[in-house]
């Protein structure tokens, strides 16, 4: 019988320990008629690799072998059937919200699935991690704004003696509020500028960082058999960021009240009583 030809992932390649041109044995699930031979039960039929594709997904590299349509069909015993026809579309999106066109239009009998349903429990996890690093980012917002808090304080209490003469020549309550919060977002405004701008190279510079630190500390910052994929997707988006910055600014104007408020009532008498 004439060997079939079929093309593998890169990592199922390695596994098999195999090459261009080798020759691969491919078990079907049951034993059928014919003059293949049949071990176990099991109908067995000699494969030759013709190629070896790599898509950066370990489920697939690892897992996946690709034959031609009519050799898959013999090899099945199917005939001129099929066991499922996949559809593509131009937006990845589109196929959840069409699924339920095709659904209903098929009836019952079929089982349709979107790359969303074969991937549930991967997405569900990637949900809970984004949740848990919302959190993350917004507990390393509050002890930033702390840290702006007691910076502030400290600077009132060191300047109690230029406050005291402010308020005697004149100044008023609200403008020495003003100056303090003032004050306070610029230390945030020059803190999200230094931190957006190191966020950014990070995230597009993602990929390369975590091969040097492979390369270096032996750490895989993200493992591909956890993760599925060889390489570590990043997509920047700019609502993303705004969002961000704003709740920062936000923040650290309102980190400035307290110290603002406090510097606004210092008494002029007894700031330079002691002066």
């Amino acid at each position: 019988m004439r060997e079939g030809s079929l093309i593998i992932g890169s990592n199922l390649a390695g596994i098999l320990r195999v090459t261009i041109g080798d020759h691969v044995q491919v078990i079907s699930p049951f034993a059928g008629e014919g003059p293949a031979w049949k071990m176990g039960g099991a109908e067995m039929r000699s494969f030759v690799v013709k190629g070896i594709f790599r898509l950066g997904m370990s489920d697939f590299d690892s897992g996946l072998a690709l034959v031609n349509i009519h050799q898959a069909q013999g090899l099945y015993h199917l005939g001129g059937r099929s066991t499922g026809l996949s559809l593509r579309f131009n937006n990845v999106d589109d196929a959840q919200r069409w699924k339920p066109l095709v659904n209903g239009r098929l009836g019952l009998g079929y089982d349709v699935r979107s790359w969303y349903d074969l991937n549930e429990n991967f997405f569900q996890a990637l949900k809970v991690e984004k949740s848990v690093m919302t959190i993350l980012l917004t507990l390393i917002v509050l002890v930033a704004s702390f840290n702006i808090v007691s910076t502030l304080i400290m600077v009132v209490m060191e300047k109690t003696r230029d406050i005291g003469i402010l308020r005697a020549l004149g100044a008023t309550s609200a403008s020495i509020r003003r100056i303090f919060i003032l004050e306070g977002f610029c230390v945030g405004f020059m803190g999200i500028v230094f931190g957006t701008g190191l966020g950014l190279w990070v995230a597009l510079n993602l990929n390369p960082i975590s091969d040097f630190l492979k390369r270096t500390t032996g750490l895989e910052v993200f493992p591909s058999d956890i993760y599925f994929f060889d390489r570590i997707p990043v997509e920047v988006r700019a609502q993303d960021i705004g969002l961000i910055l704003i709740v920062a600014l936000a923040t650290s104007v309102v980190a400035g009240i307290y110290p603002a408020h406090r510097g606004a009532k210092l008494d002029p008498v007894a700031a330079l009583r002691y002066e």
